[in-house]
């Protein structure tokens, strides 16, 4: 130790040595001038000096200034003469080798009798980490306080005794419809957000290891009178139990709508692979009615009126066109009908069906339409969307048996992305609208699934085949439109057809006249069929009928034949598909030889060859099976007549 005083200074320290050194905290001891008359180990380790940088330099000078203590020699200068005493009195000073220190400094100053002398000891500790740590609590605290009341969840901190609220922000107020005050203190499910009759305790058991629980409930703003969706979730937070209420009526409503668009897209794949097999069967079943038709209409014709035989083969006809009728509905549902499409006024075509409608549907129903003041032009085929109006007339006639109110409207509309978003299978774009409603019986959710599948009924036992709205499905959707349906029991049923709005006006259809004798005059038919069996029914109708024939069982068989064939030939009647050539590629070919043969498509379904997306191509003359007698002549006929005309 330097500057020794007197001995008594020395045998005072040698005295207070022990007790500094057994202490827990940083300890100086100064005198008058503030030199370090001594200090303990734990005073060098806090502050990483040596005992002879330390030892008998000044105080506020310590290694070479590092100290500099703003604020500390004016504090012990001005406070402590006198005997004074200064407690935990707190200095915040960066160091230059230590860097941050907060130190709380006690210090006392005193005049030693014995020793002559003013001296000053300090006991000096590091509350750095404490203090440290209590301002992280207090600003983790303060940014919990402000995550708290700026939640937009409800939050409430709830006593785990007792189950009552402490603590809630405006959030969980906003949305209960109450002051925030209200609710302090009220029990946990007096606010309805926990069913009543639960016991807490047991609640608190639900808790999972991580001490966290979500639930799903409706919830009411007493206020609005507004229910609305709310997620839930319960944290264990120590001494009391968080409580999250989350607002997601919307995220519900949008989880619906997907689940809605779901069903919606998964239907429209059914009814499309339901059309596909629709579509195949009716192909084939079509060429055995022909047969069945073909044979019974010439069987017909060759007995007199009162031959026993005669009912019976008019009962095979009926039935034979029963079956039929149900082949065209399955084509129309797969959408492999042929349709020959003009520029139509939907409204014309409304107006022109009205007194049809009127027989149909009956005295008892009022009949309401309204149709837009100007043009709603559309590319259609007529007689198909007039199919459509009936059957839709119909069901609605079913559904109102006491009678009721029976409406078409029309309008044009845009159907927006967020329209189409909803409704798989929809374009953005201008469409025509045609709106059908009935004031009816309705249907459930359940029936509404399922309305528009081939052979799906709610009427009666034989009251109906379960395809009248299947082929108002697929009426709608060849002509590149979408039907949709809204309904709830005893609210009635509104069908919305939409229909792609064409450019320019509707056309007025005018119709080559010719002559509607069915007998031929000996042109030179050349028939190409590979089924053996239709091949021979057509070319038996032909001959009888006044037409020379050529029969041909494959295509090669047919150019060989048209090559070597004189003279000219007049009409080739032909498949659309057949092993090896299409139908129209053997026409060009048979062509090469016979420049003004004309041709006559015939087929059991819509093919791509002939017909783009079930419409029948410009000037392609198609006949549809199966066919009858009558109708097979009169296509031949005016096929030929066009020819003539045309040519």
């Amino acid at each position: 130790m330097q500057n020794i005083r007197s001995d008594k200074l020395q045998e005072y320290l040698s005295e207070v040595r022990t007790i500094i050194e057994t202490n827990r905290k940083p300890f100086v001891i100064l005198d008058s001038k503030y030199n370090v008359l001594i200090t303990n180990q734990k005073f060098f380790k806090t502050f990483d000096v040596s005992s002879e940088q330390v030892l008998g330099s000044n105080f506020y000078s310590i290694d070479n200034g590092d100290w500099d203590i703003e604020g500390l020699h004016a504090l012990i200068e001005i406070n402590l003469p006198g005997g004074t005493a200064l407690d935990d009195f707190e200095i915040d000073h960066t160091f230059k080798r230590l860097g941050r220190k907060i130190l709380r400094i006690n210090a006392q100053s005193y005049y030693h009798a014995k020793i002559g002398e003013q001296l000053t000891l300090l006991s000096i500790e590091d509350f750095t980490k404490r203090k440290l740590l209590e301002e992280q609590l207090k600003e983790s605290e303060e940014r919990f306080r402000r995550m708290f009341e700026t939640s937009r969840d409800g939050l409430m901190l709830v006593n785990k005794i007792s189950g009552n609220i402490k603590y809630s922000n405006q959030s969980i107020a906003d949305m209960l419809g109450v002051v925030p005050d209200e609710i302090v203190e009220k029990s946990f499910f007096d606010i309805g957000i926990w069913d009543k009759g639960i016991d807490f305790p047991e609640m608190l058991k639900a808790l999972d290891v991580n001490g966290f629980l979500k639930r799903q409930a409706k919830l009411l703003n007493i206020r609005t009178n507004r229910e609305f969706d709310a997620e839930i979730f319960l944290i264990d937070r120590a001494a009391l139990l968080q409580c999250n209420v989350r607002d997601i009526t919307e995220r519900v409503k949008t989880e619906e709508a997907h689940h809605t668009l779901q069903k919606q897209l998964l239907q429209a794949q059914r009814l499309e692979s339901i059309g596909r097999l629709a579509g195949g069967i009716a192909h084939d079943f079509n060429n055995m009615l022909s047969i069945i038709m073909g044979h019974s209409e010439l069987m017909i014709d060759e007995l007199r009126m009162d031959h026993p035989h005669r009912v019976v083969l008019e009962e095979v006809i009926k039935a034979t066109s029963r079956a039929r009728d149900l082949t065209r509905q399955l084509l129309a549902f797969g959408r492999k009908q042929v349709l020959e499409i003009k520029k139509e006024d939907i409204n014309d075509i409304i107006a022109g069906f009205e007194k049809l409608i009127r027989r149909v549907i009956g005295e008892d129903i009022e009949l309401k339409i309204s149709l837009l003041s100007k043009e709603v032009v559309v590319e259609v085929d007529t007689t198909h969307i007039e199919q459509v109006l009936m059957n839709l007339a119909v069901n609605a006639r079913d559904a109102m048996p006491e009678g009721g109110q029976f409406s078409i409207e029309t309008g044009i509309v845009n159907l927006d992305a967020s329209y189409t978003d909803r409704h798989p299978g929809v374009s953005p774009g201008s469409y025509a609208m045609i709106a059908v409603s009935d004031t009816g019986i309705g249907m459930d959710p359940e029936t509404l699934t399922q309305i528009f599948e081939p052979f799906f009924t709610t009427k009666g036992k034989d009251k109906g085949t379960g395809l009248g709205l299947a082929t108002c499905y697929g009426i709608v959707k060849q002509h590149g439109g979408n039907i949709w349906v809204y309904s709830e029991p005893g609210h009635g049923t509104t069908f919305k057809i939409y229909l792609p709005l064409a450019t320019g006006s509707a056309k007025i259809s005018r119709q080559q006249p010719f002559d509607d004798e069915t007998v031929g005059g000996g042109e030179t038919v050349l028939v190409i069929e590979d089924d053996e069996s239709v091949r021979k029914l057509t070319c038996k109708m032909l001959m009888r009928f006044g037409y020379r024939v050529i029969e041909s069982k494959n295509v090669t068989d047919a150019i060989e034949r048209a090559h070597n064939r004189e003279p000219s030939i007049d009409l080739v009647l032909t498949d659309v598909v057949m092993p090896g050539l299409k139908g129209p590629e053997v026409f060009q070919r048979i062509c090469e030889h016979h420049p003004t043969a004309k041709v006559l498509y015939m087929s059991g379904y819509a093919d791509d060859v002939i017909v783009h997306k079930g419409i029948l191509d410009d000037g392609v003359q198609f006949l549809q099976k199966p066919f009858s007698l009558h109708s097979l002549l009169k296509k031949v006929k005016e096929t030929l007549h066009k020819s003539f005309k045309g040519n």
